[in-house]
């Protein structure tokens, strides 16, 4: 698959139903502090905002849906995006088999990019309870409650992004 484009990836995903492809958004403001949400789904979970991939779209397309969605950002207000910089899947558990039409689990796509907006966000209670900026140290805090394949993920994403962030 080296050589598919991402939307012939994403159409792959579609015709295979096996793996839900979900773009994750790790955003970094001016203090380098990561931008998380609060789940209106799963109330005690916090991650970096997040949402599928629709067939149709491009991961610029979905970043900017997703975002305007989830915390009311209107323009893109970055620099220095990296467009699925990492991937991971995670296999879901058997309860959760068959969700969304997807028999195994999701393939996560990571997108980086430096926050440069000036206003404050804004979350739609749909989506999402609470938004918070924080740091490093604080983030692998609130991930500790995840699932231990995800978190491993996340520990191994946030490493690549320190990396990004010396660039």
């Amino acid at each position: 698959m080296e050589n598919t484009s991402w939307s012939e990836r994403i159409t792959e995903f579609y015709q295979r139903k096996e793996y839900r492809p979900v773009q994750v958004f790790i955003l970094v403001n001016k203090n380098n502090e990561f931008l998380v949400v609060q789940s209106a789904k799963e109330q005690t979970i916090w991650s970096f905002p997040q949402g599928g991939i629709n067939a149709d779209e491009t991961l610029m397309e979905n970043m900017v849906r997703e975002l305007q969605e989830e915390v009311g950002i209107l323009n893109l207000d970055f620099e220095s995006i990296y467009f699925a910089f990492h991937e991971a899947k995670v296999d879901f558990d058997s309860f959760r088999q068959g969700e969304r039409g997807f028999i195994k689990g999701k393939y996560y796509f990571f997108t980086f990019a430096k926050y440069t907006g000036k206003k404050n966000l804004i979350f739609n209670p749909q989506e999402v309870i609470n938004i918070q900026w924080l740091t490093d140290q604080d983030v692998e805090l609130i991930f500790n409650n995840m699932n231990p394949e995800k978190r491993i993920i996340m520990e191994e994403t946030r490493r690549i992004v320190k990396q990004l962030l010396t660039k």
